[in-house]
């Protein structure tokens, strides 16, 4: 055989490949577009179990988006606002095999403060969150959060200015018994028995509202804004006196969580910048590796009793407490 018989064999090889059929073709909806209806969740109802394209443009929502059939999904360059502080961007429940790709997902000017998140999924399995831009979902949850999620893959998303003021309510709590002013949020959180979920290649970055003497002055960040008649023995009587402590930047940039449920993860290769805690283990079998944390309170904590947790090759610049810190926590069982 000539070198150019070989040659065309490989160029129609390879045409064979390109326009060869999809092996599903009944779950990309050719020609299914959002621009095609009066609404995202009206293209959504109108194909389900499909992709669905979202073309380049603004689409503001005042309700959540939702998702509840298996193999349905977004994608594309648009831009969803959620008008409504009150409700998620978009919330995912009983599926498998939703992806969503490529979306930038924000809030309206002037809602950016929120108890809601951007993304919640709760009880899906082989869920896909590729190439997400969250940006100003500015809230004391998690801007994406999974919950009974088995097999998802949060991965190549941004995630910026997640935080906001809030308050850290301990009254409940007879240990401590008081409430403070500080700054709280997280970027992505798994929790509620989620199981082998992958964290890869996202960067998450709190631009805007750092730890500065500015902010804590304009907010009157760690000051009591309650306590309880009686002192909590955990809190000292200085801070009890004074009604301040100095643990007012909370929150995570990555948190998995629910010890003894939640396990089988990996956090891989992410960048973290101006967290407070870069990556927060209370979980089982969990990989941290080749992540960078940068200018942060702490650089990663495993607690709580984590188990099997291995940390490999990460990068800890700039951290004001610790780098890593491993430590039993109040969920942990008594040595054996």
């Amino acid at each position: 055989m000539t070198w150019k018989t070989l040659l065309v064999c490989h160029f129609v090889l390879m045409l064979e490949i390109r326009f060869a059929p999809s092996e599903e073709p009944d779950r990309v909806a050719p020609g299914a577009s959002v621009a095609a209806y009066r609404s995202i969740q009206e293209a959504l109802d109108a194909n389900p179990g499909r992709k669905v394209f979202v073309p380049a443009g603004d689409y503001e929502i005042s309700e959540k988006i939702q998702i509840r059939r298996d193999h349905s999904g977004l994608f594309g360059p648009g831009r969803i606002v959620q008008t409504n502080p009150e409700q998620p961007i978009l919330e995912i429940e009983h599926a498998s095999g939703v992806e969503i790709r490529d979306l930038v997902l924000t809030r309206a000017r002037g809602k950016t403060e929120t108890k809601a998140e951007a993304v919640l999924a709760v009880d899906c399995r082989d869920l896909v969150l590729d190439n997400l831009q969250v940006r100003d979902n500015r809230t004391c949850s998690g801007a994406i959060v999974l919950r009974q999620c088995v097999g998802a893959q949060v991965r190549h998303c941004r995630i910026v200015n997640y935080m906001r003021i809030s308050i850290d309510d301990r009254t409940a709590n007879p240990d401590l018994g008081y409430a403070f002013r500080c700054i709280d949020g997280t970027g992505i959180v798994v929790q509620d028995a989620s199981r082998s979920v992958l964290i890869e290649g996202n960067r998450i970055v709190e631009e805007s509202l750092l730890p500065t003497p500015e902010v804590k002055r304009k907010h009157d960040l760690g000051k009591f804004i309650k306590r309880n008649a009686k002192r909590g023995p955990l809190i000292g009587q200085k801070a009890w006196d004074e009604q301040y402590v100095n643990n007012w930047h909370q929150g995570s940039a990555i948190i998995v969580t629910s010890p003894e449920t939640t396990g089988y993860t990996q956090i891989l290769g992410n960048t973290i910048e101006n967290a407070a805690q870069g990556i927060d283990i209370h979980a089982d079998h969990v990989i941290v590796a080749q992540n960078i944390v940068l200018d942060s309170f702490m650089g990663m904590k495993a607690m709580h009793g984590s188990r099997n947790v291995l940390i490999i090759g990460n990068q800890f610049s700039k951290n004001d407490l610790w780098s890593i810190g491993l430590m039993p926590g109040a969920a942990s069982h008594a040595a054996a």
